[in-house]
């Protein structure tokens, strides 16, 4: 029997979301900041749809260039008018369909975990345009704190494909280990989030981590073939 969902990082120029959508529960849509264009929003909305995929917004640091990948020393003010604008501009492709839930990209959603400042903005902006949306985030950061005081709804996530420091946190992607490529090291990874809710960090240590959603990154080498092999050792096992 199913216990998870699985989200996809999607509309990032990858071109695999008619694929991959009909294997994934939720999708985290760019919206202009680090890829993404209304005519791309309109396509993936309407796959996403199609597949009865939650539909969630993929915002970032305005910063096409380095893919959203950088930490950006940013105003606070110009922040929130960048995440505004591409937060309603989803909003507006979705139109009368809901938001489910806002998953900030690469530099962004780790400063939101790390920085007080970073994560009140990421909450003001969802709290002002849509306060009913699911913030998906890595457990225990700031924006995971503050965004439960403020009343705001949070789904902890853990990561298929990436690797774990002891303290929860990721791998960071400069290392050359941080990405996991192997399909049987991904299924092990899956396995254990999902029925032990636990992760091996990188220095071999088990920490425990009781995910809501379970993230596969679009952009990654062979995600369709890695997720199909997921998804079919997870059926082999589930029949013993």
């Amino acid at each position: 029997m199913k216990e998870y969902d699985i989200n996809a990082d999607l509309g990032e120029g990858t071109g695999i979301e008619s694929e991959i959508m009909p294997l994934i529960d939720s999708c985290n849509i760019a919206c202009g900041g680090h890829a993404g264009d209304f005519i791309e929003m309109n396509r993936i909305v309407a796959l996403a749809k199609k597949n009865n995929v939650l539909l969630g917004a993929h915002p970032s640091y305005p910063d096409p260039k380095n893919f959203g990948r950088k930490s950006m020393e940013i105003e606070t003010s110009t922040l929130f008018k960048s995440l505004s604008e591409q937060l309603l501009s989803f909003l507006n492709v979705l139109g009368s369909s809901p938001l489910h839930h806002v998953k900030p990209h690469g530099a962004l959603y780790l400063k939101c975990i790390n920085d007080t400042q970073t994560a009140l903005v990421m909450i003001d902006v969802i709290e002002s345009l849509s306060p009913n949306s699911i913030i998906y985030t890595l457990p225990n950061g700031q924006i995971d704190i503050l965004a439960k005081e403020r009343g705001l709804k949070v789904w902890h996530e853990a990561f298929i494909d990436r690797r774990y420091q002891d303290s929860g946190q990721l791998v960071v992607r400069t290392d050359s280990q941080a990405i996991i490529s192997d399909k049987s090291e991904l299924y092990d990874q899956f396995f254990h989030l999902v029925y032990n809710k636990k992760v091996q960090t990188q220095s071999g240590n088990w920490i425990s981590i009781n995910p809501k959603t379970l993230c596969i990154h679009g952009d990654h080498f062979n995600t369709l073939k890695n997720l199909k092999f997921i998804l079919k050792m997870d059926r082999i096992a589930q029949k013993r």
